[in-house]
């Protein structure tokens, strides 16, 4: 999904008044309000998620690695809010997340660019 399909999404939900809007599929979803609880909840099972650490510093990636390091990320991320739920995240969600971790992640690599420059 393009990022501006995703825009698009969320301005379809924002015209439709709505507030919150579901992470995945939900019977029992108010888009005011939120998710309503289930009465048959089910058990979130462990799903092992890893951890989205390098294998090197910061300082020594190349845009190969931060491509990597982000696409673990996201992963990481999109798993924890899946195995929160209990059920799949809805792919508008998963492309907005990957969205928002890759500008989070870009700025932290823009940081150590300019405390890299400052240093030499």
């Amino acid at each position: 999904m393009s990022p501006e399909a995703v825009k698009e999404e969320l301005r379809r939900h924002h015209d439709l008044g709505h507030r919150v809007i579901p992470m995945g599929n939900c019977d029992n979803f108010d888009y005011q309000k939120g998710c309503q609880g289930h009465s048959d909840d089910t058990e979130i099972k462990n799903l092992g998620i890893p951890e989205a650490k390098p294998e090197k510093p910061f300082s020594q990636f190349n845009s190969a690695d931060w491509d990597n390091y982000i696409e673990a990320a996201t992963k990481t991320a999109i798993r924890g809010a899946e195995q929160a739920l209990g059920h799949e995240v809805d792919t508008v969600i998963k492309t907005f997340m990957g969205m928002c971790i890759r500008a989070s992640i870009l700025s932290i690599r823009d940081q150590i660019v300019r405390e890299m420059a400052k240093n030499n």
